[in-house]
């Protein structure tokens, strides 16, 4: 019992961790640059472009090139956008919501 109580707890801290790190606002005082992106050509008329987000690796964002993708059903695509901030800028990822 007590193994298991302590997996438990240290499944549900590792948890908090990784949530507190995802949710953290990455600060820049210069944009990057966007690149030129051509959209490949639709793979059946039912699918939608989601456009390219900005991912922070190896200490600056990297960009990562947008895709076709099926709607999913009772959801819309909000794209992501630069905030400005006192701080500097920062990258608000797109979401799906209903």
């Amino acid at each position: 019992m007590k193994k298991l109580l302590l997996i438990i707890t240290l499944f549900s801290s590792l948890q908090v961790f990784v949530s507190t790190i995802s949710a953290q606002e990455i600060f820049v005082k210069v944009r990057p640059t966007t690149p030129v992106v051509v959209r490949p050509p639709r793979p059946r008329p039912e699918h939608i472009w989601v456009e390219g987000e900005w991912e922070w690796r190896d200490g600056r964002y990297v960009y990562m090139p947008g895709y076709w993708t099926l709607p999913r059903r009772g959801f819309h695509y909000v794209p992501g956008y630069w905030r400005h901030t006192r701080r500097g800028e920062v990258w608000v990822r797109g979401v799906w919501i209903r």
